[in-house]
């Protein structure tokens, strides 16, 4: 029927391509979720007197993302060749949850300097 599709995969093969396709699949379903919410955002966590600057400001974090994140393969993945692809994945990890804490720690702040304004 397709045979362009019939490939002489292994198991293990099949199972790489499988796991890479879930990956890609998860990373668009990420950047649809955020582009279709990004008109909530924009008034969340971009507050501006004018509502056209703060989607503006939202869809730009969108694009920013959209655009790094291939680049950020590229450097990382040269690490990962160079030192080891698990010492990779915990480090990004390990920058993610550090940036993920220091916004938490930014979020609090703000909140308590705001209480005391009261």
């Amino acid at each position: 029927m397709f045979k362009w599709l019939s490939y002489n995969l292994n198991s293990e093969q099949r199972k790489v391509v499988l796991l890479s396709s879930m990956g890609g699949l998860l990373e668009f379903y990420d950047f649809t979720i955020y582009g279709l919410f990004a008109g909530y955002f924009a008034h969340q966590f971009f507050p501006a007197h004018d509502e056209f600057i703060s989607i503006i400001a939202s869809y730009s974090v969108f694009v920013v993302g959209y655009v790094v994140r291939p680049v950020g393969g590229i450097i990382f993945s040269h690490i990962g060749d160079a030192i080891g692809r698990k010492t990779v994945l915990i480090m990004t990890m390990v920058l993610m949850g550090w940036h993920q804490l220091e916004l938490l720690y930014y979020q609090l702040m703000n909140r308590l300097v705001f209480m005391r304004q009261l």
